[in-house]
């Protein structure tokens, strides 16, 4: 969350059927998904 807020990344996230942006959890959900690929692709 600490780079999201540096960055500002997770604002291109957007749910894939209504494409709104995640609120509150579902940002971290995101977030925490995308960092478990980066370790798993290095």
């Amino acid at each position: 969350m600490e780079v999201a807020n540096w960055t500002s990344f997770d604002e291109s996230f957007s749910h894939a059927s209504t494409g709104h942006p995640p609120k509150g959890e579902e940002k971290a959900v995101c977030i925490g998904c995308q960092a478990i690929g980066e370790i798993f692709s290095s």
